[in-house]
């Protein structure tokens, strides 16, 4: 089985970095995630000035002043709490805290609430064997080779198994895969992370209880709490993904969060046990040094060296909790990220970690607090560039929308996996571009719009220039919202460029076109955030990836691996005017 895993994992992969073809995915593609309803926080945080928490407001102030100016970050939302109340909540650009987030792996430590939860109740205990969990399902010939294998190891990252997250886009029964595996080392023996690890603990909530894992949570974790917007991704046999594929507002991934502080009690009800809570964030795992300053416990990283604990996702999705000052930070991120490697964790560590000596209370500071709201509101604000001010953009439209109104732009088709979807995001939701057919510009009743026309799905986009403009748009069949932020400059010849930022408010990644008009021509150049960085950062990370990588370029030339990945998630394609258009 594992030799099919890879012969698949190695097909997709020679597809996507085959630019000039389109990408069919190994599963079909079937969208899951349904339109996010506004709705408003069901028990929500009290909110507070930093000072009635014993927090100077100045504090909070250059903490995300910090986070904003490191250009190595690309923060989306930041809420602090302290004691149990926001005393201060931003959001970055078009982003927005009212949005349910994927959070990625971060609901790995909600599967290990599960799991935890199924210990109390006496149903689990952490040395059952996973073979006799599953030992009606007829997968005999595992018994031998997984016959050590308990929940523990599950819930620690110590399986062993070679069964990876490569499996999730290329096979359906990810239960048979998992027991068909092979064992790199023996169980308990070493930390290896591995989503498959997160998705056999939903699959035994499942097996164990009877019911699913959103079902078993809703009554003991998400209903307590006022969880009521979310949603849990399944695999092809509908089972939830366990460790990632899930959608939480930020203030109820908080909730969750504080939920530990409070030692498992909420609204003066035991939740979980107490001892779970303590034993789930104990260093139970050492793990390597790239990881960051986190050992791992249950499902839960864990302070190397103060009493704090993290959910982490990828990307920079962050719920950060400090046992002894009672502050809990809660992140989102479109980060190059890794783990725990981005400078988020020495900034957040500087303003809250074991050198923080927070009050009980402090003097009220209203012109502080007043400055600290006041940042807090502008870090939504675009940066606008001299030439940005010259076009126009202060005020009303830039002056060069009118002049593009009406024009279309015939790409030239050569390279076929690029659109509005960042590539990123495809690979993760296996939802492939057909290809860009068409941009198009048009001004509507004083709004500036932007068509980005595939040859299989078309898109009208408003975008704003002071703020960013909303819109929902339908990626075959999977909503997303997104936020549109344009600016207009000019380059070193005197051409317009046009800078267009699409920002997909529900999960991490971000596309941007940089548009540069020269007579009837268009270049547009495509970026993404997380990108190339972070594909660079997995190669250098996980052996097998670069393996993989390196097999299917046939090179071991780095420079040339990462020439090879520039083009493919950074591609640069021409358009011609299309004159047969009114103009």
């Amino acid at each position: 089985m594992d030799l099919i895993v890879q012969k698949n994992t190695i097909k997709l992969l020679t597809q996507i970095s085959d630019s000039k073809s389109l990408t069919s995915p190994i599963i079909p593609y079937k969208p899951q995630k349904p339109a996010f309803r506004h709705a408003s926080v069901s028990q929500p945080f009290p909110r507070k000035s930093p000072e009635s928490a014993g927090v100077r407001s100045e504090h909070i102030l250059n903490y995300l002043r910090e986070l904003q100016g490191d250009r190595s970050l690309n923060m989306h939302s930041v809420i602090i709490i302290r004691n149990g109340a926001v005393i201060s909540e931003a959001s970055f650009g078009a982003y927005r805290t009212d949005v349910w987030r994927s959070t990625y792996s971060l609901c790995k430590s909600v599967t290990g609430i599960a799991i935890g939860m199924l210990i109390d109740e006496g149903r689990l205990s952490l040395d059952t064997p996973v073979t006799k969990i599953f030992e009606r399902r007829g997968f005999i010939l595992s018994a031998l080779v997984l016959k050590g294998l308990t929940v523990r190891h599950l819930l620690t990252m110590s399986s062993g198994i070679t069964f990876n997250e490569s499996g999730s886009v290329t096979e359906e029964d990810w239960v048979r895969c998992f027991f068909e595996t092979s064992l790199k080392f023996e169980p308990g023996s070493s930390f290896s992370y591995n989503s498959m690890n997160s998705y056999m603990l939903s699959a035994i909530v499942k097996q164990v209880s009877g019911q699913s894992l959103t079902e078993y949570l809703r009554e003991r974790l998400f209903e307590p709490l006022g969880i009521k917007n979310f949603y849990w991704e399944t695999c092809p046999r509908g089972i939830e993904k366990g460790g990632w594929g899930m959608y939480l507002l930020p203030e109820d991934a908080a909730k969750i969060g504080q939920l530990y502080l409070q030692k498992g009690i909420w609204n003066g009800k035991r939740i979980i046990s107490e001892s779970w809570v303590l034993e789930s964030t104990q260093n139970i795992m050492k793990t390597p040094e790239r990881f960051g300053d986190f050992d791992y416990g249950y499902h839960i990283w864990v302070g190397r060296k103060q009493r704090k604990f993290l959910f982490n996702g990828m990307f920079g999705q962050n719920v950060l909790g400090f046992f002894d000052s009672n502050v809990l930070v809660a992140a989102n991120a479109g980060n190059n990220d890794m783990f725990q490697q981005s400078s988020f964790f020495p900034i957040t560590e500087k303003y809250f970690g074991a050198d923080f000596r927070p009050a009980d209370r402090l003097p009220e500071n209203h012109s502080a607090e007043k400055l600290l709201r006041k940042t807090e509101t502008g870090l939504a604000k675009p940066r606008v560039s001299f030439f940005a001010k010259y076009f126009g953009n202060a005020g009303a439209l830039p002056k060069p929308c009118a002049s593009l109104s009406g024009k279309t732009y015939i790409m030239d088709g050569k390279i076929r996996s690029v659109g509005l979807l960042p590539l990123f995001a495809q690979i993760i939701q296996n939802n492939y571009s057909k290809g860009l057919k068409a941009v198009s510009f048009s001004v509507i009743n004083g709004s500036f719009y932007i068509g980005v026309i595939e040859n299989d799905e078309a898109y009208q986009i408003p975008v704003g220039f002071n703020n960013a403009k909303y819109c929902d748009v339908s990626i075959h069949g999977e909503p997303y919202m997104l936020g549109a932020l344009g600016s207009f400059n000019k380059d070193d010849d005197g051409n317009t460029v046009l800078l267009m930022r699409f920002s997909f408010l529900e999960i991490a990644n971000s596309r941007t076109m940089r548009f540069t008009f020269t007579g009837d021509e268009v270049i547009v150049e495509f970026s993404e955030r997380p990108g190339v960085q972070q594909i660079k950062m997995y190669i250098s990370c996980i052996e097998t990836m670069g393996r993989l990588l390196r097999s299917i370029f046939s090179v071991v030339d780095p420079d040339f691996l990462d020439f090879k990945l520039e083009r493919i998630f950074e591609p640069v394609i021409t358009g011609v005017l299309d004159k047969g258009k009114p103009q």
